[in-house]
């Protein structure tokens, strides 16, 4: 218990209650449930001529998120990794109201929070495609 308190107290804060809560919660499953991937080239498994910025894979309560990854992070990485973790939190809420979650909820992340993420990526690029 000390241990993951001691853990979380070193996260950033934005001082917002419900972000920083959200913020919590995303670190969590990325730090237990969910792996990401990078890709250099993502393409929609269902349909192979569909370009993506980030996919969820998820089986049996583990999440598998690629990303797509330019050369340089910016911020649509972020944006792109949050969206996919929205969308393993709660897989049954639609397209659109995750789209207005993580624009809502990346505008009032702060630097040190969108660092923070930043640094939860792999620095490496798998060659593997994603399967459905």
């Amino acid at each position: 218990m000390t241990r993951e308190k001691n853990k979380r107290s070193r996260r950033p804060r934005s001082g917002d209650p419900l972000v920083d809560a959200l913020f919590d919660i995303l670190i969590d499953l990325l730090e237990g449930k969910i792996k990401v991937k990078m890709k250099k080239k993502l393409l929609d498994p269902a349909n192979r001529k569909r370009k993506l910025e980030g996919l969820l894979i998820f089986e049996d309560g583990w999440g598998e998120i690629f990303l797509k990854r330019s050369t340089k992070i910016t911020k649509g990485v972020i944006s792109s990794l949050v969206h996919e973790i929205l969308h393993y939190y709660s897989p049954f809420v639609r397209e659109h109201r995750i789209i207005n979650l993580e624009k809502a909820f990346v505008s009032r992340l702060s630097d040190r929070q969108k660092r923070f993420l930043r640094d939860q990526l792999p620095k490496h690029i798998v060659k593997k495609n994603p399967e459905s």
